[in-house]
């Protein structure tokens, strides 16, 4: 597995408005069959939009006001068009605490076709958003200086999507393999999946649709998908059978036209994108392609890409079953039925798991992902697999240590999650686990795995590991990858950090949202990606939940917080208590409120923090049932402008900044924060010596005071070059 290291993309200073001044210079590189965005350290921006010639306007879409935006890009004549190669559109969370799931959600590529060269302008629909949450929307142009492979800032521009609507009926497709139409134990299995549903979820639909494996056919359920999201609110996907894997034929041209190469790959998220599609049918020889350029620096006589030639932004959830290729068809039916025997279990209560999360990184230490998953309060504990051995990131072979803990962690305890970060191929990784070794475990009462491991979801490769772990025991949902992937982080620290974030899926999965939203939400989907399992799982079962949270919301009034939320199910539940945090590491209980106990219908709830602290105030809901049993909300933040406890100087700042040497006692630590919220320097050692700021790039910074009495501070700085 290639393990890359995040030096600081996609940082900007953001303004206000459509137009958007001086900000960063990019390159776009090939790596592998993809292409990302790197920063430009080496060119000289002469940005066009600091000319106004560009405009960027976001509207909320008319059909999904909640979950998606209408990007309405306008070039002024002064703008050469022809010269746009590419453009690249995302959206990301407005972070808003230190550790926030930073990189973007969405992210979509896009050629110059999709340009209307009449009109001069673009208009893209941006989905797969929260309803009620803030984003900011961030775009880049390239080739506007002569370099198509050399863009700048289209805009930063921030947004909230729309409050969540009423409830109003949805539709999940079950797409399954033709193969097992008719076959009499998995219709029984079937039927008692979705009276399950009809009792937790009676507005959602499910529709059976048996198609045979081939490509014919998967265009036209394509097809069938864009039509029924439309006009139906298809919100699901769930494959049962190889129909969920796509084979696609990315077709690199010359700068002639002419063919050089291609790459076979599978997709998976193909189906979830029902607005933009980049590999297309062609049934001249039955093949789903994408023509591609080898040199995508080069200006072409024809622009051979779609309009949006690769993209994350998934608007449909998905999840899949894929039975081992070696099995006959009774063998499928076996995996299939045994599978939805222990998720009907589950959603009796009669399967449940220790809430405690297993966490091993083979390259660098798990201990500030420990600290995270301990922070969230959702588990009990957190646990590391111990080393034989010291780290090395090339290293996959056997450590005999790891692998009797492992052995034994697993074959013994009970985890709601294990994630993991090493090597891997489609039957092993590190270190000395093959497919065999969790065949023989004792048990595995673990809830989720999470392997960011290179190929463990390969499907087509016999007794595939992350089919094999689904098939163990009381698993029942894996993340898993079927090519080699890449894992962003920061030099030394866990590319699994950014599961536990504010705004990452196992944030989401702690708050009540099912599988394949958590992921989704999080980061959308990638191409490689399998969500194994029913896609409509929780982290924990209905009947665990004490209520079923549908709003919460914070806002301030004057000097005050007010914090509203409501529910649409309380059963045995007993109180809410309402906790307090400035930092997000420690909460403080500021209140509770009793439930209205098991009565039906929607219950409204409303709770005044009247002493908030100046900063961030970050709120959750601790929801409790009769017995103990506990899930916590999603975390609302409220700013209150800083007390002037200290002034710090000077300002604007050049080399090194100064706090008067009378408060340097109260202080205990300061951060350096660029735009977006991320950390750029981090001081523990505060002296009469100065915080040196040498080397920051010019622009605007937010200084953060942590003082000793646990108060925050927070001051707007310029540094100047």
């Amino acid at each position: 597995m290639r393990h890359y290291f995040l030096l600081a993309l996609f940082t900007a200073i953001i303004c206000t408005g459509n137009l958007f001044a001086q900000g960063k210079k990019y390159r776009l590189v090939q790596e592998g069959k993809g292409i990302k965005v790197i920063e430009d350290h080496f060119t000289a921006s002469t940005l066009r939009t600091a000319a106004h010639d560009i405009t960027v306007n976001i509207t909320p879409n008319a059909a999904r006001p909640e979950s998606a935006i209408d990007v309405h890009i306008y070039f002024a004549p002064s703008v050469n068009i022809e010269s746009v190669g590419h453009m690249v559109l995302t959206a990301k969370p407005a972070c808003t605490v230190v550790n926030c799931n930073d990189p973007s959600i969405t992210s979509s590529y896009l050629s110059s076709k999709i340009i209307n060269k009449t009109a001069r302008t673009v208009d893209f629909t941006i989905g797969g958003l929260l309803p009620f949450k803030e984003y900011l929307f961030w775009g880049a142009v390239f080739g506007l200086d002569g370099d198509r492979c050399s863009g700048s800032d289209l805009a930063w521009i921030p947004f909230k999507t729309a409050p969540t609507p009423a409830p109003k009926p949805e539709k999940m497709l079950l797409i399954i393999n033709k193969e097992f139409e008719g076959n009499a134990r998995l219709n029984a299995a079937l039927d008692t999946y979705e009276d399950d549903i009809a009792a937790s979820n009676p507005m959602l639909t499910i529709v059976k649709y048996y198609i045979e494996d081939n490509n014919l056919q998967k265009g036209a359920l394509y097809q069938d998908i864009r039509r029924r999201f439309k006009d139906e609110n298809l919100t699901y996907l769930f494959f049962l059978g190889s129909n969920a894997a796509l084979t696609g034929y990315r077709i690199m041209l010359d700068n002639n036209g002419a063919p050089v190469n291609a790459f076979v790959q599978f997709t998976f998220s193909y189906y979830a994108h029902p607005l933009y599609t980049t590999f297309e049918y062609d049934a001249s020889d039955d093949r789903f392609k994408f023509f591609d350029r080898q040199d995508l620096c080069a200006t072409p006589p024809t622009e051979v890409r779609p309009e949006v030639f690769q993209q994350q932004n998934a608007m449909v959830s998905m999840g899949m079953i894929l039975p081992d290729v070696n099995f006959n068809t009774e063998q499928k039916i076996d995996y299939l039925v045994n599978y939805f025997n222990k998720v009907h279990s589950f959603r009796s209560g009669n399967i449940s798991f220790e809430k405690k999360v297993l966490i091993t990184d083979g390259f660098v230490s798990e201990q500030e992902v420990v600290d995270l998953a301990e922070i969230n309060g959702a588990w009990t504990s957190a646990e590391v697999l111990q080393y034989g051995r010291t780290k090395d990131p090339d290293y996959s072979g056997d450590d005999p240590v790891w692998k009797s803990d492992f052995i034994n962690k697993l074959g013994t305890k009970s985890y709601e999650i294990f994630s993991l970060t090493l090597h891997g191929t489609w039957n092993y990784h590190s270190f000395g686990i093959y497919n065999q070794d969790i065949a023989n475990l004792p048990q595995l009462n673990t809830r989720l795995i999470d392997l960011y491991s290179c190929s463990v979801g390969a499907f087509n490769g016999p007794d595939y590991l992350a089919g094999r772990y689904l098939g163990k025991g009381n698993v029942l949902n894996v993340h898993a990858f079927s090519e080699n992937i890449g894992v962003f982080t920061e030099s030394g620290k866990s590319g699994l950090k950014q599961l536990y974030n504010d705004g990452g899926p196992y944030q989401y999965l702690s708050q009540g949202f099912n599988i394949s939203n958590a992921y989704r939400y999080a980061h959308s989907y990638q191409e490689a990606e399998l969500i194994l399992g029913d896609p409509l799982l929780k982290l924990r079962s209905e009947s665990s939940l004490p209520v079923t949270l549908e709003i919460f919301n914070a806002q301030k009034q004057e000097t005050q917080s007010w914090l509203t939320w409501s529910t649409s199910q309380e059963v045995n539940s007993d109180r809410f208590e309402i906790e307090h945090s400035s930092t997000g590491k420690k909460w403080d209980k500021i209140g509770s409120v009793m439930t209205s106990g098991s009565k039906p219908g929607s219950h409204s709830y409303e709770f005044t923090h009247r002493s908030p602290v100046p900063g961030p105030n970050l709120y959750r809901l601790k929801m409790i049932d009769t017995d103990g049993t506990f899930s916590y909300s999603k975390i609302e933040n409220v700013s209150f402008p800083s007390e002037k406890l200290i002034s710090i100087f000077p300002n604007p700042v050049s080399e090194k900044l100064y706090i008067p040497v009378s408060k340097l006692p109260d202080v205990k630590s300061v951060s350096i924060l660029n735009s977006l919220g991320q950390s750029t320097r981090n001081f523990t050692n505060v002296s009469a010596e100065g915080l040196v700021l040498t080397g920051l790039q010019a622009g605007i910074y937010t200084v953060r005071i942590e003082m000793n009495d646990g108060k925050m501070v927070t001051e707007k700085i310029v540094k100047a070059k």
